[in-house]
């Protein structure tokens, strides 16, 4: 049995990956742990865990607790992950791993040195319509795959009279919408298409009264030779969330992620589609394969070293834009 010390009591914790700790089998929250005690309490009390406490050395201190959920901002997850790692404990770490790189690989080096799992919370890498996609993909169903595009625009709703939210300062959540919601994006690109070896990119502010970017786009080569275009957009009204993948002889294509819909025409110049069911909580997907893996009987679908790219490719990226 997996029993859970959850990190942080926010909205990603609430609509998210909380619930996804006591939703699969060989899974439960057991403990609960936020600086706020009364929060921490309230959560315990809804979602059905057993303790709750204000402190991290007092929750790591549980031995009921054998893996940690870390959904704190971001600036708190490598000091988070690293102590819940050398305390023994597996961890869920939620996305980006870390500020920079080398808070990523101080992770990676901390469970090397405990041979504890460590996943990260890319979890579209679960979501059914998704996998359907790798799977027509790595089976050849389009040819080679050639090139491959996503949009995301998810306006931004800035609070009136209000402090930012964390995810908007740079300081907390290390940037802002490539951070965000195009890291999710660069993840899934390299969950299709392989290893990822150069990306040409910006992140900038173009139009919103924010201190961090509004705007992402890249290009990215794959080592496959295969290609692929995006933009991740807080500043465009109209929402999008697609990805398509063409290949020399077809093409899939997703026209909303999160509704489950999934398009193909195949090499024979069939057209077909489907309407997966999504799961009820994102992370339901995550915390199977996390059960599953600690128990060896699979490979973590997003491990430590897939986070690790994910900022790799982020910092390249701030680098082009600087200026």
């Amino acid at each position: 049995m997996i029993k859970w010390g959850l990190i942080g009591c926010g909205a990603v914790a609430e609509r998210k990956g909380g619930p996804a700790l006591y939703g699969v089998a060989g899974s439960e929250l057991t403990a609960v742990m936020s600086r706020d005690i009364d929060k921490a309490a309230d959560f315990a009390r809804r979602h059905g865990a057993a303790s709750y406490y204000d402190s991290l050395q007092a929750l790591l201190a549980d031995h009921e607790v054998n893996a940690i959920y870390v959904a704190t901002p971001v600036s708190l997850h490598a000091s988070q992950a690293i102590a819940a790692i050398r305390s023994g404990k597996h961890v869920l770490c939620e996305k980006p791993m870390g500020l920079h790189v080398a808070e990523c690989q101080e992770i990676i080096n901390a469970a090397a040195e405990q041979d504890v799992k460590v996943a990260i919370a890319y979890y579209r890498r679960t979501f059914p319509n998704l996998v359907e996609m790798k799977r027509q993909i790595d089976a050849g169903s389009i040819g080679r795959p050639v090139f491959a595009r996503v949009q995301n625009h998810a306006p931004l709703r800035l609070p009136e009279g209000e402090q930012l939210p964390w995810r908007l300062q740079k300081n907390i959540g290390g940037g802002g919408v490539l951070m965000d919601i195009g890291s999710h994006r660069l993840d899934l690109l390299r969950y299709l298409l392989g290893e990822v070896v150069s990306i040409i990119g910006s992140a900038r502010t173009v139009s919103l009264p924010i201190p961090v970017e509004d705007s992402f786009s890249f290009h990215l080569r794959f080592d496959s030779g295969a290609e692929a275009v995006g933009n991740v957009n807080w500043n465009i009204q109209q929402r999008a969330d697609t990805v398509e993948v063409f290949g020399d002889a077809g093409k899939v294509w997703i026209n909303n992620i999160n509704s489950g819909d999934f398009h193909m025409l195949d090499k024979n110049g069939q057209e077909t589609g489907e309407a997966f069911e999504m799961p009820a909580f994102t992370h339901i997907g995550l915390v199977e394969n996390f059960v599953k893996a600690v128990k060896g009987e699979e490979d973590l679908i997003c491990n430590a070293f897939d986070g690790l790219r994910v900022n790799e490719l982020m910092a390249d990226v701030y680098a082009q834009s600087k200026g």
